[in-house]
């Protein structure tokens, strides 16, 4: 990264007014926006605000293309998807205002239980992967690929206080899929301006790996990663000393290893969601989610033979 850009990374908002958010303190920082905590002044109320980098508005097809999932964006009302109140350019820097959640990540509870050698039970999956397939499969609907579907992007809520990390999961946890269309709109850039494709290596699928193009089935690829990881520990593709080239090697090239101690019909589930070709995955994630509450029931899943087939060239 160039001074330049670090330089606009760490670009100071606290105190400044976007549209109707006032600007109150910084949440965190990512590779294509920064987060703050603001006050809108039309709702009243605490919001989250994203602050895209300077390098979009300096792309005259990216904010087009902005603009146009803008429009995606607000359109998905759905309870398992965090609401995007708005999405807007202030002096040609592009912002999405979000509703503020109060939870931990699917990632920080996973690390908690990592750290103790413990895995969350099996009803905890279920609802997990129910619930973030829901709201995969509303967005599905209005053409929207979430292109980066992790624990990190998947929030747990209590129904009637804040959850912490280090706290057992109240059996009622609710599931919200954080960051829709940042992903698509990092994916557009870096493959206009010819940079390696955008997402997070250890949940890509092999088609975006290799550059193609990314549909629902990619979504469901990345959700089989998390379903993995919630039931092994780890991801399925790490490589020596975690090498991005072994990763993606791994992702396009070798089949995961086994689930220890898992029921053959889970496992068969997991195999058909990280299916090399897309067409041999589960058609959608409301698919996946069904067969996966059938092999926890301990119905058998109906699973082709064709899960296990070998990568594109």
């Amino acid at each position: 990264m160039d001074r330049r850009q670090n330089r606009i990374m760490h670009e100071n908002w606290i105190g400044r007014t976007v549209g109707e958010v006032h600007i109150e303190s910084l949440l965190g920082r990512g590779e294509m926006a920064d987060v703050y905590l603001g006050k809108h002044s039309g709702l009243d109320r605490l919001v989250a605000i994203k602050i895209l980098h300077e390098p979009i508005r300096n792309d005259p097809a990216m904010m087009k293309f902005f603009r146009a999932e803008a429009d995606a964006l607000t359109s998905m009302q759905h309870p398992n998807i965090v609401r995007c109140i708005d999405c807007n350019v202030v002096q040609n820097r592009p912002y999405i205002v979000m509703e503020l959640v109060h939870g931990i990540t699917l990632q920080k509870r996973l690390n908690h239980l990592r750290a103790l050698g413990l895995l969350p039970p099996l009803h905890i999956v279920r609802q997990v992967i129910s619930s973030a397939a829901e709201a995969l499969d509303h967005a599905h609907t209005l053409g929207i690929v979430h292109r980066d579907v992790k624990p990190a992007n998947i929030m747990l809520l209590g129904s009637d206080r804040e959850l912490q990390a280090d706290i057992p999961l109240p059996a009622d946890v609710q599931v919200v899929v954080a960051d829709f269309g940042l992903a698509q709109l990092a994916e557009a850039t870096s493959t206009q301006s010819g940079d390696p494709i955008v997402g997070t290596p250890a949940y890509m699928s092999p088609e975006q790996v290799s550059g193609g193009l990314a549909d629902p089935r990619s979504d469901v690829y990345a959700l089989g990663i998390v379903l993995y990881e919630m039931l092994s520990g780890q991801v399925p593709f790490r490589g020596q000393e975690d090498s991005l080239a072994d990763i993606l090697y791994g992702h396009v090239h070798l089949l995961p290893p086994m689930v220890p101690n898992l029921a053959a019909d889970i496992q068969r589930v997991i195999d058909r969601a990280l299916a090399k070709h897309p067409s041999d995955r589960f058609s959608s994630a409301g698919e996946f989610a069904a067969a996966l509450k059938g092999g926890i029931a301990g119905e058998t899943p109906v699973v082709p033979a064709t899960a296990l087939t070998s990568a594109p060239a």
